[in-house]
């Protein structure tokens, strides 16, 4: 399996556009790196999981993170 992740930044302030543009570059590149670490760490948790698994485990996460932040969206 293999993603691709697009990120554009704006930030036409002068003097700052690039100091601000590479920091927000380097925060999102380093969020996805941690999440594909853990996701490659935690391989042995769904390594032997089918495809129908899986989708539950992602809808139970899903469910479970809307109710920490709140969010009534299904």
């Amino acid at each position: 399996m293999c993603s691709y992740k697009l990120v554009g930044v704006k930030f036409e302030v002068w003097g700052l556009q690039t100091r601000v543009e590479q920091f927000v570059h380097k925060v999102i590149r380093d969020i996805l790196l941690v999440g594909h670490r853990q996701a490659f760490a935690w391989v042995d948790e769904w390594f032997a999981m089918s495809l129908e698994d899986v989708r539950k485990f992602e809808t139970q996460m899903h469910v479970a993170t809307n109710q920490k932040l709140g969010c009534q969206e299904t």
